[in-house]
């Protein structure tokens, strides 16, 4: 049942991989630069926004799935940095039907925070300037600026600010392999990776990073066969006990007709990408056969800035 002055909007929050990922060292602000390739795809949450004036800002968020305190969601955050910055105070109620698994390294928090911000802005269109937005998505968090651009394939480099469109590509179908056993808390990945590093310097050992791919080589690599891409994820080097899981899965993709198996982000989940749909179907059949708890996903990489088909509803 509406609340009367409610108004309402309601919208997807799509997923990403990360078909790239390097990872810089850590920063005196405690980030991390990236350089990453990420593509939208299209397994998505289901977002709904209810706001209506108030006194003081206030958010209810409203899940099937435990999402911990609402203060430290990414939803609530974005919603209460816009209600700031706008200097509009709001009672606001969020709605989310999750499909998209947690601390998987698909981005799932991210894109639900920016999902809201971009409702927002469509209900107040002229409340923020974009860049007030983007300056709040980075705040938010690192991916928030990728989703909030609504571009579906991009180089993201800094610590997530700078995203730099790459040409869609038509062809690419994906599948998502999420362990059922385990997830991976993208803070402790990042706390790994850097003590691996250190373990190493003080050997004195080479560094457990590769070379960093520039914008132009992951454009032209991206634009080549799935098979031929030379990506890399350095998230690989810390997934300890996991890692003959991630080696199993690697040996079947290698095996298949052309397509490119990585890490997704910090991780679990893993991602097969191929210009042929039978092709990434049937590297999902030899998964199943060969790899034991795990969850498939097949999607489809979006190419185009998705609409996020919200209607206005005023009661």
């Amino acid at each position: 049942m509406g609340i009367e002055g409610e108004r309402w909007l309601q919208g997807q929050a799509f997923a990403k991989v990360n078909l790239h990922l390097s990872v810089g060292s850590r920063r005196p602000d405690g980030y991390h630069d990236i350089a990453s390739l990420f593509q939208l795809v299209s397994l998505a949450d289901d977002i709904g926004l209810y706001v209506r004036p108030a006194g003081e800002f206030s958010c209810v968020i409203e899940s099937q799935t435990a999402m911990g305190a609402p203060e430290l969601n990414t939803m609530y955050r974005g919603a209460r940095l816009f209600s700031q910055k706008a200097g509009i105070a709001l009672a606001v109620r969020i709605t989310c039907v999750k499909r998209i698994p947690m601390q998987a390294g698909l981005g799932g928090g991210s894109s639900d925070a920016a999902t809201v911000l971009r409702l927002l802005d469509r209900l107040f269109p002229h409340a923020l300037d974009r860049g007030s937005l983007e300056r709040i998505a980075l705040e938010v968090g690192s991916d928030v600026p990728f989703f909030l651009s609504g571009t579906p394939a991009a180089f993201v480099s800094g610590r997530g600010e700078c995203v730099q469109g790459l040409p869609p590509r038509a062809d690419l179908t994906a599948l998502i392999v999420m362990p059922s056993t385990f997830t991976v808390s993208t803070a402790q990945a990042f706390d790994q990776l850097d003590k691996l590093r250190e373990r190493q310097a003080e050997r004195q050992a080479e560094p457990g990073r590769s070379p960093q791919l520039k914008f132009d080589q992951v454009r032209a690599a991206f634009a080549s066969p799935c098979g031929s891409w030379p990506f890399f994820n350095d998230f690989r080097a810390v997934m300890g006990v996991h890692e003959k899981w991630y080696r199993a899965l690697d040996q079947v993709v290698q095996a298949g007709n052309g397509c490119f198996g990585t890490l997704s982000g910090s991780g679990a989940a893993y991602c097969c990408v191929g210009g042929y749909a039978p092709d990434v179907l049937q590297c999902g059949q030899n998964i199943a056969l060969n790899c034991q708890n795990h969850t498939q996903f097949m999607i489809k990489c979006l190419q185009d800035a998705q609409s996020d088909g919200s209607v206005p509803v005023y009661r």
